[in-house]
């Protein structure tokens, strides 16, 4: 716009032009319009505001306990100053559009800050709650860790009391509640102190229960003097047993002594303390009997290389007498020949034992097969017997699936048996020591493939020769 047009709008703008009347009445319908619009966007941020500050996933409501502490006042703060903000940026066209304005934000505040403090009140009341309660818990765990302790037992007890009056005094209880209260705490505080000592086998635990059972409830006091009552049963029970076992007596003596007993679940308890006995004494024996065998054997390999005739001084003849054959029989062998050679018939059904039943393998005493197998192969059916559960579970499958595929090609030669076995045995050892990891179910199924079907194929060009 030039200078020319700018004066002839000012000398347009001054002059008196008549006004319209339909004009002024639309404009101040307009006005009054704008300014309702504009009430309801303040109302439509403020709704927005508590949406948006008050219920999302980090809002208010999502405060939890001791988190809302204080806060109510932040957020009404923060919100004052939102609307204020808003309403200054809003020019209304009437002064009572304002005041309605100012008079939203003050109801909108009230309503907020009264829900607020509401959320405050409760949360921090659970808070207070739940710390009584934890502070009750920890009173009983504490006494239970320093269960032979009387003085910090007494301490917990009258914290865990004045815990629960506090809580009767900020939950408005009458004495009744709190009556009955304490008497749940007393009896679960002493059920606790009980039961540790119950968990630890300790006598204490009977002790215990005599001197506080009276402040037990009824339904713990004969849970627990049911088990009192079974633990003198067993106590009796595990004594007669131990007693009768003593006598040495064979299996019909030791039966007519037991059937004596006329109380069947005193019988019962006997019986199974007999069994136990027995199996205890069994392994015993077996455990000092592989002991005194391996001690033997250790003795016997030290002269064997050297002076054998001499190791036959070291063969304990209070052993067994299929350890003290194997040895006699495994140093004539080494007098004769100098060394061993395997009997592969054995040495098929020891690996065929070893992979079906290896809970039952690796009880046996290695050494019964020291005089039947080389030492190179003695050695393997050694490390199979430490193989952990796992490493035996990958091998079985491995064993199984050799033993598959042989029977399917009718490879029943026990020489031939015996070759794959140790030809598998011995990759599996040579790609651990190369590859320092062992060898994946890939490669070990193709070295059984590869085994069978270089034998197979021998055998083949055997029975054309044959044929021919």
């Amino acid at each position: 716009m030039n200078y020319k047009d700018d004066n002839l709008t000012s000398s347009f703008s001054v002059r008196k032009i008549p006004v319209n009347n339909n004009e002024i009445k639309e404009e101040n319908y307009n006005n009054k319009y704008s300014d309702r619009i504009k009430i309801l966007e303040l109302n439509n941020y403020i709704d927005e505001w508590e949406k948006e500050l008050l219920f999302a996933d980090n809002g208010y409501f999502s405060l939890k306990g001791k988190e809302v502490e204080n806060k109510a006042k932040e957020y009404i703060e923060e919100l004052e100053n939102f609307i204020n903000s808003k309403i200054n940026n809003m020019s209304f066209s009437k002064k009572d559009a304002y005041e309605t304005a100012q008079q939203i934000k003050l109801l909108k505040i009230d309503n907020i800050k009264s829900r607020l403090l509401n959320y405050e009140a409760q949360e921090l009341f659970e808070w207070e709650i739940d710390v009584y309660e934890k502070s009750i818990e920890l009173s009983v765990q504490k006494a239970v860790l320093y269960k032979d302790n009387p003085k910090i037992i007494a301490s917990c007890y009258k914290n865990g009391t004045s815990v629960l009056e506090l809580m009767a005094e900020r939950e408005n209880w009458n004495s009744k509640i709190l009556k009955s209260k304490k008497e749940k705490y007393e009896s679960d505080f002493y059920y606790a102190l009980t039961t540790a000592f119950l968990e630890e086998k300790n006598i204490n635990f009977v002790l215990y229960f005599e001197k506080y059972k009276e402040k037990l409830k009824e339904e713990k006091k004969v849970e627990l003097e049911k088990i009192i009552s079974e633990m003198k049963n067993k106590i009796i029970a595990y004594n007669w047993a131990k007693e009768l076992f003593s006598y040495n007596l064979n299996e019909s003596e030791n039966e007519k002594e037991i059937n004596k007993i006329k109380d069947k679940e005193l019988l019962y308890e006997v019986r199974k303390f007999i069994s136990v006995l027995k199996n205890n004494k069994k392994k015993h024996e077996e455990e000092e009997e592989k002991a005194k065998a391996e001690k033997c054997w250790e003795n016997i390999l030290s002269y064997i290389d050297t002076e054998p005739e001499k190791a036959l001084l070291y063969i304990d003849l209070s052993q067994k007498a299929e350890n003290i054959k194997s040895q006699r029989e495994y140093i004539k062998r080494i007098i004769k020949s100098g060394e061993i050679i395997t009997d592969k018939s054995k040495y098929i059904d020891v690996i065929k034992q070893a992979f079906t039943d290896f809970e039952e393998f690796k009880k046996k005493n290695i050494f019964e097969y020291r005089h039947l197998f080389s030492k190179e192969d003695f050695e393997i059916i050694k490390s199979i017997q430490q193989l952990t559960n796992e490493e035996i579970i990958i091998l079985s499958s491995d064993i199984k699936l050799l033993f598959e595929k042989t029977n399917d090609l009718k490879i029943n030669k026990k020489e031939e048996l015996y070759s794959i076995i140790k030809i598998y045995l011995h990759f599996l050892k040579e790609y651990k020591t190369e590859n320092k990891k062992e060898a994946d179910i890939e490669k070990r199924n193709k070295i059984i493939a590869s085994m069978v079907e270089r034998i197979s194929l021998k055998n083949d060009k055997e029975k054309g020769s044959k044929e021919k």
